[in-house]
Protein backbone atom coordinates (compact mmCIF):
# COMPACT_ATOMS: atom_id res chain seq x y z
CA UNK A 1 0.00 0.00 0.00
CA UNK A 2 2.53 2.60 1.10
CA UNK A 3 5.97 2.30 -0.38
CA UNK A 4 9.15 3.87 0.86
CA UNK A 5 10.44 6.72 -1.29
CA UNK A 6 13.71 6.25 -3.13
CA UNK A 7 16.79 8.05 -1.84
CA UNK A 8 16.81 10.44 -4.80
CA UNK A 9 13.15 11.28 -4.21
CA UNK A 10 13.81 11.85 -0.52
CA UNK A 11 16.70 14.18 -1.34
CA UNK A 12 14.49 16.06 -3.79
CA UNK A 13 11.74 16.41 -1.19
CA UNK A 14 14.21 17.64 1.43
CA UNK A 15 15.67 20.17 -1.02
CA UNK A 16 12.15 21.38 -1.83
CA UNK A 17 11.30 21.76 1.86
CA UNK A 18 14.54 23.64 2.50
CA UNK A 19 13.76 25.94 -0.42
CA UNK A 20 10.27 26.52 1.00
CA UNK A 21 11.71 27.33 4.44
CA UNK A 22 14.21 29.71 2.85
CA UNK A 23 11.45 31.46 0.91
CA UNK A 24 9.37 31.78 4.08
CA UNK A 25 12.32 33.19 6.03
CA UNK A 26 13.09 35.72 3.30
CA UNK A 27 9.40 36.61 3.09
CA UNK A 28 9.23 37.19 6.84
CA UNK A 29 12.29 39.43 6.60
CA UNK A 30 10.71 41.44 3.80
CA UNK A 31 7.46 41.78 5.76
CA UNK A 32 9.41 42.90 8.83
CA UNK A 33 11.22 45.52 6.77
CA UNK A 34 7.96 46.77 5.24
CA UNK A 35 6.23 46.87 8.64
CA UNK A 36 9.14 48.85 10.05
CA UNK A 37 8.96 51.27 7.12
CA UNK A 38 5.18 51.70 7.45
CA UNK A 39 5.20 52.18 11.20
CA UNK A 40 8.44 54.20 11.11
CA UNK A 41 10.11 51.89 13.62
CA UNK A 42 13.87 51.42 13.44
CA UNK A 43 14.80 48.45 11.29
CA UNK A 44 16.40 45.58 13.23
CA UNK A 45 19.51 43.94 11.81
CA UNK A 46 18.31 40.49 12.82
CA UNK A 47 15.87 38.43 10.86
CA UNK A 48 14.56 36.64 13.95
CA UNK A 49 15.28 38.87 16.90
CA UNK A 50 15.22 36.75 20.05
CA UNK A 51 16.10 38.24 23.42
CA UNK A 52 15.85 37.08 27.00
CA UNK A 53 15.25 38.89 30.22
CA UNK A 54 16.54 38.08 33.70
CA UNK A 55 13.64 35.66 34.39
CA UNK A 56 14.83 33.30 31.60
CA UNK A 57 11.90 34.33 29.49
CA UNK A 58 12.70 34.46 25.78
CA UNK A 59 10.91 37.06 23.67
CA UNK A 60 10.69 36.96 19.88
CA UNK A 61 9.09 40.00 18.26
CA UNK A 62 7.86 39.26 14.74
CA UNK A 63 5.50 41.28 12.52
CA UNK A 64 4.41 43.55 15.33
CA UNK A 65 3.63 40.77 17.83
CA UNK A 66 5.82 39.46 20.61
CA UNK A 67 5.97 35.72 21.27
CA UNK A 68 7.23 34.71 24.71
CA UNK A 69 8.65 31.34 25.73
CA UNK A 70 9.25 30.56 29.39
CA UNK A 71 12.00 28.20 30.49
CA UNK A 72 9.47 26.35 32.65
CA UNK A 73 7.51 25.12 29.63
CA UNK A 74 10.08 22.42 28.93
CA UNK A 75 11.52 21.24 32.24
CA UNK A 76 14.19 18.96 30.70
CA UNK A 77 15.28 21.53 28.19
CA UNK A 78 18.01 24.12 28.47
CA UNK A 79 17.67 27.18 26.25
CA UNK A 80 20.59 29.57 26.05
CA UNK A 81 21.16 32.62 23.95
CA UNK A 82 24.46 33.85 22.59
CA UNK A 83 25.11 36.88 20.42
CA UNK A 84 24.43 35.10 17.15
CA UNK A 85 22.59 31.85 17.94
CA UNK A 86 19.94 30.27 20.11
CA UNK A 87 21.06 26.95 21.59
CA UNK A 88 18.32 24.49 22.58
CA UNK A 89 19.54 21.45 24.52
CA UNK A 90 17.12 18.56 24.97
CA UNK A 91 18.69 15.71 26.90
CA UNK A 92 22.03 15.10 25.23
CA UNK A 93 21.09 16.65 21.91
CA UNK A 94 21.60 20.33 21.22
CA UNK A 95 20.32 22.41 18.34
CA UNK A 96 21.93 25.67 17.33
CA UNK A 97 19.59 28.07 15.58
CA UNK A 98 21.18 31.14 14.01
CA UNK A 99 19.32 34.34 14.85
CA UNK A 100 21.54 36.74 13.00
CA UNK A 101 22.52 36.69 9.37
CA UNK A 102 26.23 36.12 9.12
CA UNK A 103 28.05 38.90 7.35
CA UNK A 104 31.19 36.83 7.04
CA UNK A 105 29.95 33.98 4.89
CA UNK A 106 32.49 31.77 3.20
CA UNK A 107 32.58 33.80 0.01
CA UNK A 108 34.85 31.43 -1.88
CA UNK A 109 32.30 28.65 -1.64
CA UNK A 110 29.46 30.88 -2.84
CA UNK A 111 31.64 32.36 -5.57
CA UNK A 112 32.43 28.85 -6.81
CA UNK A 113 28.75 27.88 -6.89
CA UNK A 114 27.70 31.12 -8.59
CA UNK A 115 30.43 30.66 -11.20
CA UNK A 116 29.28 27.07 -11.76
CA UNK A 117 25.65 28.17 -12.03
CA UNK A 118 26.64 30.96 -14.44
CA UNK A 119 28.57 28.51 -16.64
CA UNK A 120 25.61 26.11 -16.69
CA UNK A 121 23.31 28.98 -17.63
CA UNK A 122 25.65 30.07 -20.44
CA UNK A 123 25.96 26.48 -21.72
CA UNK A 124 22.17 26.06 -21.78
CA UNK A 125 21.76 29.43 -23.51
CA UNK A 126 24.26 28.42 -26.22
CA UNK A 127 22.50 25.07 -26.72
CA UNK A 128 19.13 26.80 -26.96
CA UNK A 129 20.51 29.31 -29.47
CA UNK A 130 21.95 26.49 -31.61
CA UNK A 131 18.66 24.58 -31.52
CA UNK A 132 16.73 27.74 -32.43
CA UNK A 133 19.13 28.38 -35.34
CA UNK A 134 18.68 24.79 -36.60
CA UNK A 135 14.92 25.14 -36.32
CA UNK A 136 15.05 28.45 -38.18
CA UNK A 137 17.13 26.87 -40.96
CA UNK A 138 14.49 24.14 -41.31
CA UNK A 139 11.49 26.47 -41.53
CA UNK A 140 13.18 29.35 -43.39
CA UNK A 141 12.42 27.99 -46.92
CA UNK A 142 8.75 27.54 -46.04
CA UNK A 143 8.50 31.04 -44.65
CA UNK A 144 10.26 32.54 -47.69
CA UNK A 145 7.98 30.74 -50.16
CA UNK A 146 4.93 31.80 -48.13
CA UNK A 147 6.09 35.43 -48.19
CA UNK A 148 6.68 35.21 -51.95
CA UNK A 149 3.16 33.83 -52.48
CA UNK A 150 1.67 36.53 -50.25
CA UNK A 151 3.67 39.18 -52.13
CA UNK A 152 2.47 37.92 -55.52
CA UNK A 153 -1.15 37.68 -54.36
CA UNK A 154 -0.96 41.14 -52.80
CA UNK A 155 0.44 42.60 -56.03
CA UNK A 156 -2.33 40.92 -58.04
CA UNK A 157 -4.97 42.17 -55.60
CA UNK A 158 -3.59 45.74 -55.83
CA UNK A 159 -3.59 45.60 -59.64
CA UNK A 160 -7.19 44.36 -59.64
CA UNK A 161 -8.17 47.06 -57.17
CA UNK A 162 -6.57 49.75 -59.36
CA UNK A 163 -8.40 48.32 -62.37
CA UNK A 164 -11.73 48.46 -60.53
CA UNK A 165 -11.06 52.04 -59.44
CA UNK A 166 -10.31 53.06 -63.08
CA UNK A 167 -13.58 51.49 -64.23
CA UNK A 168 -15.63 53.51 -61.73
CA UNK A 169 -14.12 56.86 -62.77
Amino acid sequence: MLQRAAATDTKLIIKGLMLLVTIVIVGVGIVEHQMAALTQRPVQERLFYIKSNTDYRFLAPMQGYVTAVDKGIWPDTLVSLTEDKLVVTIGQHSFKLPIKLQSEINKLKEKHWFALWHQQFVDEAVKTKEKAWQYWQQIKPYIETTFQKVKVKSRLALEKLEENIREYR
